[in-house]
């Protein structure tokens, strides 16, 4: 009889692979944000025909989206400690759980 790969590492390993990728992909995303709202200011100044952060100053609903578009670089960096620690954590505790199923399967035949 085969002896199959242990299921359960296979099965978290991709788990972890997939939401890796959201993460990235979440960390570009708060990179991109405020990129984005300073090109939707400086457009929005230029069609009132008025200074960059004039829109800033004077409506309160803009400062406030600048407040958090210029706070999610910050997001992005406590993410991307998350997944590193995530990452090394599960190597970790897969490795830990691999070798202890495989000694038990090793015991039982």
């Amino acid at each position: 009889m085969r002896r199959s790969k242990n299921f359960l590492t296979w099965n978290s390993q991709t788990i972890m692979a997939k939401s890796t990728v959201f993460f990235k992909a979440a960390i570009y995303f708060f990179y991109a944000v405020p990129l984005i709202f300073v090109t939707y200011l400086y457009l929005v100044a230029l069609h009132a025909n008025q200074t960059f952060f004039t829109p800033v100053i004077r409506e309160p609903i803009i400062t406030i989206m600048f407040v958090i578009a210029m706070l999610n670089p910050f997001f992005a960096i406590l993410t991307k400690v998350a997944v590193n620690d995530l990452e090394l954590t599960f190597r970790t505790l897969s490795t830990k759980i691999g070798r202890i199923f495989s000694f038990r399967c090793r015991m039982n035949p």
